[in-house]
């Protein structure tokens, strides 16, 4: 009869978990469109102060007499908190304004991220080299090229 209640426990236990939604990679792509490198770090969706970095990653800007590149396929780890459903994703920031209090953008599972331009914004009273970078970029459900009309442009600063 022990034995019984264990497998029937182990069944009810298994069947619960396997109702649980997955919390797998969630994958998205990343375009530089602009003619800066850009450094990334990932984060977790529900990491709501982006403090545990999944990947750290550089995009090459846009060489003279080049006018599109392929987007490249990244990751955060959970788009979502355990237990709860939701719709999966990831946080991505501007690795040279890790430092500061920037802000992230919100990219779903699957989606295409587009940065589009990008500009040094200069510390008060400090060299250049001591500002951060402001970004544009659109998001969108497929891959878009860099000469694409950019359309509901956010700014990442």
């Amino acid at each position: 009869m022990k034995l019984c209640i264990h497998g029937v426990f182990a069944l009810l236990f298994s069947t619960f978990l396997a109702s649980l939604p997955a919390h797998a990679d969630v994958h998205f792509h990343v375009k530089n469109c602009t003619k800066m490198d850009l450094e990334f770090t990932t984060y977790d969706g529900h990491d709501k102060v982006a403090q545990i970095q999944y990947k750290k990653f550089t995009l090459r800007g846009l060489k003279d007499g080049t006018d599109d590149v392929s987007a490249t396929k990244t990751s955060c780890h959970i788009g979502c908190p355990w237990g709860k459903s939701c719709n999966s994703r990831c946080k991505i920031r501007l690795q040279s304004d890790v430092g500061r209090k920037s802000k992230t953008a919100n990219v779903y599972k699957d989606q295409y991220i587009r940065f589009t331009s990008a500009e040094i914004v200069p510390a008060s009273g400090k060299p250049l080299s001591e500002g951060h970078t402001r970004t544009w970029y659109t998001l969108a459900s497929e891959e878009e090229k860099c000469s694409d009309h950019a359309t509901d442009i956010k700014q990442l600063d």
